[in-house]
């Protein structure tokens, strides 16, 4: 698709064209997934991101003074819906620093007899070496 063709597709969708605007969301989806998964780091929430930006440019192509402003204005939803997600979604990510800190950092009952064994075993071969000197 040229430039030219996105550019008409753009003043189509904006009268209303859903196949047009289709056709505009095959053709940036991937790039619209790519940058809100560069911000939220999460895949099912870049897709989230994704579904709320092209609703916002449905909503708002008409706003949109120049078709050929397109994928910079479209990309500029994409950070925008991306960090509005982000923030929303604040809490999840401290909680799971919490989660993180909150962890046990003794170790379980299995690191244990795993370092008793290989202390007796350190010794057991150091024994034998002086044997053998």
């Amino acid at each position: 698709m040229t430039s030219d063709t996105m550019e008409s597709d753009v003043l189509l969708a904006r009268g209303g064209d859903d196949a047009a605007f289709r056709r505009l969301v095959d053709r940036c989806s991937r790039m619209v997934c790519s940058i809100a998964f560069a911000i939220v780091r999460n895949v099912h929430a870049s897709e989230d991101v994704a579904q709320e930006v092209f609703l916002a440019a449905w909503e708002n192509l008409g706003k949109l003074r120049n078709p050929a402003s397109f994928l910079p204005w479209l990309r500029q939803v994409t950070r925008n819906q991306a960090h509005v997600w982000r923030r929303e979604h604040a809490r999840e990510f401290t909680d799971d620093a919490a989660l993180l800190a909150a962890v046990d950092a003794r170790p379980s009952p299995a690191d244990d007899a795993i370092a008793a064994e290989e202390q007796r075993l350190a010794r057991s071969a150091r024994r034998h070496s002086r044997r053998r000197a």
